[in-house]
């Protein structure tokens, strides 16, 4: 289980580990896709990221969708 939650967390260009309040800058409890990529700049792909990360397509991720990650 360990090794799939790690495998999850490498792909689309970069690392994606991160505390949820973090990247949340306005604290709404939704990571929108600017909030996101700004967090994950350094990243080669974030948007890629965030597309697959964003489960029901809503826009936005919250908490659970983030963990679920």
């Amino acid at each position: 289980m360990t090794l799939l939650l790690n495998a999850g967390m490498c792909f689309a260009g970069g690392d994606y580990d991160a505390h949820f309040p973090d990247m949340d800058t306005n604290g709404d409890a939704q990571v929108v896709k600017e909030e996101f990529t700004a967090y994950f700049k350094d990243n080669s792909k974030p948007d890629e990221a965030f597309a697959i990360i964003d489960a029901n397509k809503s826009g936005g991720i919250d908490h659970d969708e983030w963990h679920a990650f």
